[in-house]
């Protein structure tokens, strides 16, 4: 267990700090590269400046964190709980939220392309200013999001988009997911 530390600079590749257990810290400039953190516990926690390329934190907790300006390219947080959760500045392409509980996140500024979102549950999620293209809801309710300051073309979606009920889109997006339920608009 690590509890009320700084980390400045520290340098991973290909470790496993499996169940690592870490509240009230801060990792800054850190880089952790293909590292596994599965099943870890995270717990008012700030990654700032960090690398999380490849690195698996399937079936973690995360509450009260963030992650700002950090980098986490296939990222794997699949089966994981997720509450009061920041990421903020980051680029996360491919990186797989499947099957999370999702509660109280906010993404902000930041590029989750061919994410994976898929059949996670969700409560208050938060998408602003955010590159989704080609990410995956497949049968993730969106209902109460709104996707209207995001970039959202190309998602997966299921053959009836049952995923899109409730959700907020611009009359642009409209446009673009109508296709999707067969609508011609002209």
């Amino acid at each position: 267990n690590v509890r009320e530390r700084q980390f400045d600079g520290l340098a991973a590749e290909g470790e496993s700090l499996r169940l690592l257990a870490a509240a009230q810290c801060r990792f800054v400039n850190c880089s952790f590269q293909s590292c596994s953190f599965e099943q870890g516990s995270f717990v008012d926690v700030v990654f700032q400046s960090c690398d999380f390329s490849n690195c698996d934190f399937s079936d973690s907790f995360f509450n009260r964190c963030r992650f700002c300006a950090c980098k986490g390219l296939g990222a794997k947080f699949s089966g994981s709980t997720v509450k009061n959760l920041t990421v903020a500045d980051c680029a996360m392409d491919f990186a797989n939220f499947d099957s999370c509980r999702l509660e109280r996140v906010c993404f902000a500024d930041s590029r989750l392309k061919g994410a994976a979102f898929s059949q996670c549950r969700t409560k208050d999620v938060f998408w602003d200013r955010m590159e989704l293209t080609g990410a995956s809801f497949f049968k993730t309710s969106l209902r109460g999001m709104d996707f209207t300051t995001s970039q959202i073309g190309g998602l997966t979606l299921s053959d009836g988009c049952a995923e899109l009920r409730g959700l907020t889109v611009d009359l642009y997006q409209a446009a673009e997911l109508s296709k999707r339920l067969g609508l011609l608009i002209k």
